[in-house]
């Protein structure tokens, strides 16, 4: 049962890992994968404890702080990840992240995956959020600038490569520049043959400028960086700058601390679908390395070479497709995925099924892959938990967190049989108010999760039933 695995998965506790087998008790089959690129073992359900030195730096609440499944650290994004960090303060959540960034904006949009007739591309916006002032946001960028330095050194000079050196910048503050940077010929302008590169990678270093710009009355950088999300036309038509750019291919990555991400937003930013298009993950300081070294001339270069035969094999690919295999396993996390969430929560998380596909996507072109597999999809979902433990990090209180975990419990009860009102009660023990109990229960009525009837009478008034409503298959 699928809605029970699903119920099963507790954010805070349960891993990947621990999914599958409980799936595969309940009689689903795990295809043998078909990745042949892959090298090294598989990550087991395994957590990548962070060990943070913030702990006792700060009075922020660590308790319900995000764990990372080693699944995300799947082939050369884990591999080189792991050894960024093995003399760095980095959080490997921050090298990674920035990794698969880099990787999407790089082998541009002629590389879409189909969704019905929607083409996806490997475009990634992130925001990586630091614990604190000290959380190493930056120092996660250092070593796979480096990488990407190398193996376009080394590119240079491989026959039939035809991607050039990536473009970045930094300095995010209005529409009209991001388009500018980015703009197609001017036809009225014959002096002006545009940007024929539309890969452009912005890392903000300062993201709570981005934050602050979109407040400013008449700055359109909220609405081109949706825009430019979604793979479509940027750009103004002001008398002053009409530059546009119609098949933009661009990223981001922004780095805030804690306090200015949650000072900055505002409630338009959340509703209006503006950060739902970042990914949001959390950081910390990983140890303390007084005097740490850069990541070792064999370990990069090695990296290099592999990163660069991945890049001209990407070439090769324009589409990507989904193995048979990995479409099962999407229809079975899918419901879950694409289910509605209350609050903030809720919006912030509501393109889950596109970021999942597209780092999907990413996964499986480091493994030299045409086809989206199980392994690709099941790293995406590892790292989008890990951003989403993020958002309720962030944005959840205590009090809610409570009245998640009654909502989950009460939720995986009803999943196993109908209750009366008093039953539900006791299951709380006492713990839960009949006020907050009834909350639940509007909540679930209002979103045609359950329903309520009469129940048998022994002699007396017949007591309030309520069972689940359980999806039609």
């Amino acid at each position: 049962d699928q809605d029970k695995v699903w119920r099963s998965f507790k954010r805070d506790g349960i891993g990947i890992g621990t999914l599958f087998r409980r799936a595969k008790e309940g009689g689903w089959q795990r295809a043998v994968s078909k990745i042949s690129s892959f090298s090294g073992g598989r990550c087991q359900d395994s957590k990548v404890e962070s060990q943070s030195v913030e702990d006792d730096e700060d009075d922020l609440e660590h308790s319900n702080w995000p764990k990372l499944d080693g699944f995300a650290l799947h082939g050369f994004a884990g591999r080189f990840s792991r050894a960024a960090i093995e003399n760095s303060e980095a959080d490997v959540v921050a090298v990674l992240i920035t990794l698969l960034t880099y990787v999407g904006i790089c082998v541009d949009r002629t590389l879409c995956l189909y969704v019905g007739d929607t083409e996806h591309h490997a475009r990634l916006f992130s925001i990586i959020i630091g614990a604190t002032g000290r959380s190493r946001k930056g120092t996660s960028e250092g070593p796979v600038n480096r990488l990407f330095r190398i193996t376009h050194d080394f590119m240079s000079g491989t026959p039939g490569y035809g991607y050039g050196e990536m473009r970045m910048r930094r300095g995010l503050a209005t529409g009209e520049g991001l388009a500018h940077a980015v703009r197609d010929a001017d036809l009225d302008k014959d002096d002006d043959k545009g940007v024929p590169d539309k890969r452009l990678l912005i890392v903000e270093s300062e993201f709570a400028q981005v934050l602050k710009q979109a407040k400013r009355l008449g700055n359109i950088i909220s609405p081109t960086i949706r825009n430019a999300w979604d793979g479509v036309q940027i750009g103004s038509l002001i008398k002053t700058d009409k530059s546009t750019c119609k098949k933009p291919h661009i990223g981001i990555v922004g780095h805030i601390t804690r306090q200015e991400f949650l000072t900055e937003i505002s409630d338009t930013d959340i509703a209006n679908g503006f950060l739902n298009r970042f990914i949001m993950l959390c950081v910390r300081r990983s140890k303390l390395v007084a005097l740490p070294p850069p990541m070792p001339d064999d370990t990069i270069n090695e990296s290099a070479k592999e990163l660069r035969d991945i890049l001209s094999h990407a070439r090769k690919i324009n589409r990507l497709d989904v193995s048979d295999e990995a479409r099962l396993f999407w229809e079975m996390i899918y419901p879950e995925l694409t289910k509605d969430k209350p609050g903030k929560v809720g919006m912030l998380t509501s393109r889950a099924e596109a970021q999942v596909l597209r780092l999907a996507m990413i996964y499986a072109l480091l493994d030299k892959s045409r086809n989206i597999e199980e392994d690709h999809l099941r790293a995406a979902l590892a790292l989008w938990f890990y951003a989403e433990q993020s958002i309720r990090h962030l944005f959840e209180t205590p009090a809610a967190r409570a009245a998640l975990s009654r909502r989950e419990k009460l939720e995986g009860a009803l999943m196993e049989r109908e209750m009366s009102r008093s039953e539900i009660r006791d299951l709380f023990s006492g713990h839960a108010k009949r006020s907050e109990i009834d909350q639940l229960l509007d909540e679930l009525l209002a979103e045609g999760k359950i329903r309520t009837f009469k129940g048998q009478s022994s002699g007396g008034k017949p007591p309030t039933m309520v069972s689940w409503m359980h999806d039609e298959m």
